[in-house]
């Protein structure tokens, strides 16, 4: 439980007894409030240092200070070893889950990027699709460490770039999958030389089934995994640069073997 009190004058050296609530309960101001966010710019982190802090005391005020112990034991703390099981290929990056400097500070262009994306899903019209839908997807991608954002949308401009060079008459891909060390983070991204069609969809949402069954398959997260990917490709009217084009795939996927087969001829599954 999280109590937000909004108080012109409040109390000093006021210490709420989060031991006398009936669930682990943090209590601050409205400031600490908007600090955590503009700390962190993501729900799901401001909720995971909630259920971090639940239940300790501190003083009303000082929610900035025990957030930067926090981020100092972070940064001072050693990286433990990425599960074997979610593979060893690929680049394995760790950062603090809490950052001492304010989220995009730096890498602004990176960070931005990834804003964008979360724009756009949240502003498309919805067809199949349904709010509860959409609001899923965005909770499955806020699940992103922010540590890790500026990496990820630093790869999304450079696709971007990559494939807007390609002269060969072939379809370029630049394409990446983030496996989160909870086995349970999954999102995948990316870019394509072409405009979008329904050629280029479908491709894409065999690479996306692809890779959540391929996750599946190294865990036990029947249940719990979704995956979530994002592929911009470019336009032509003059209206934007790119076109937005989300995939979402979640539970068991029932391939067959020649089914599996013919997916790996089109996507080859990466080292590790």
């Amino acid at each position: 439980m999280v109590v937000v009190i909004d108080h012109d004058e409040p109390p000093e050296a006021t210490v709420p007894p989060p031991d006398e609530a009936k669930h682990p309960t943090v209590v601050l101001l409205r400031r600490d409030w908007e600090f955590l966010f503009d700390q962190l710019k993501s729900t799901h982190a401001v909720a995971e240092y909630f259920e971090r802090v639940a239940g300790e005391a501190v003083p009303l005020g000082d929610e900035p200070v025990r957030y930067y112990d926090l981020a100092q034991a972070d940064a001072a703390a050693r990286p433990e070893p990425f599960p074997a099981e979610l593979g060893s290929g690929g680049e394995v990056v760790s950062t603090p889950l809490l950052p001492l400097a304010p989220v995009a500070t730096s890498d602004r262009s990176a960070h931005e990027m990834v804003r964008l994306i979360f724009e756009d899903i949240a502003a498309t019209r919805l067809q199949r699709a349904t709010e509860q839908d959409r609001l899923s997807v965005l909770a499955e991608l806020d699940r992103l460490p922010v540590g890790q954002r500026a990496g990820i949308g630093g790869f999304i401009l450079n696709a971007m770039a990559e494939v807007n060079h390609e002269t060969d008459d072939g379809v370029a891909w630049r394409l990446r999958s983030v496996r989160g060390r909870d086995g349970r983070t999954h999102p995948g991204l990316g870019a394509c030389s072409r405009p979008y069609t329904d050629e280029i969809r479908d491709m894409f949402g065999w690479w996306v089934q692809l890779r959540h069954h391929d996750m599946l398959d190294r865990t036990a997260a029947d249940d719990e995994l979704t995956t979530v990917a994002v592929l911009l490709t470019p336009r032509t009217d003059g209206q934007r640069p790119w076109d937005t084009t989300m995939c979402a795939v979640s539970g068991a996927l029932d391939f067959t073997d020649n089914e599996l087969a013919a997916l790996r001829s089109m996507w080859p599954t990466p080292p590790g």
